[in-house]
């Protein structure tokens, strides 16, 4: 359902552009790299340089500098958290959907995209883990990038 109204609203945001196209790949990108999350909490490496290839089509519009600034901005606080030997960073393939994501976004819109994502997780494992009644001292790793690939999309469509 969601990947049929997707495009309808990308189509009336941009019109017949070379944004929609790239909004289209982007989509089923993320919708493949959220599901693969799911279910085995691995993305393939191949899945942020498809990003950075669609990113392409945003240079013109967004700029370089902005673009690597998000990157840079993203990156940062994820790479200083790793390197704290009690804070338990995210995976590897949430550091590099991020930052190609705001790569593709722009500083902007990639900075709001992590951010939004970030907290819809953790308001999402709150209130699923009350709801489960998990175990405190229990932790199970959850699939972040389906969080950023749906906030990632809702920016690329509506900012």
């Amino acid at each position: 359902c969601i990947a049929g109204l997707l495009p309808i609203a990308m189509c009336l945001r941009y019109g017949l552009s070379l944004e929609l196209i790239q909004g289209i790949f982007l989509m089923f990108v993320l919708l493949y790299a959220s599901w693969s999350d799911i279910t085995s909490h691995t993305v393939d490496n191949y899945i942020s340089v498809i990003i950075l290839a669609l990113s392409l089509v945003s240079i013109p519009t967004l700029g370089i500098g902005s673009m690597l600034l998000g990157a840079a901005i993203v990156v940062l606080p994820q790479i200083i958290m790793a390197l704290i030997p009690s804070c338990k960073p995210l995976g590897g393939a949430d550091l590099k959907m991020s930052a190609a994501l705001a790569i593709l976004l722009g500083w902007q819109r990639g900075i709001a995209a992590f951010i939004l994502g970030l907290l819809f997780a953790v308001i999402f494992m709150t209130v699923y883990n009350r709801i489960k009644n998990a175990n405190k001292g229990e932790e199970k790793p959850f699939a972040l990038v389906p969080f950023l690939a749906a906030s990632a999309m809702a920016l690329f469509i509506f900012a």
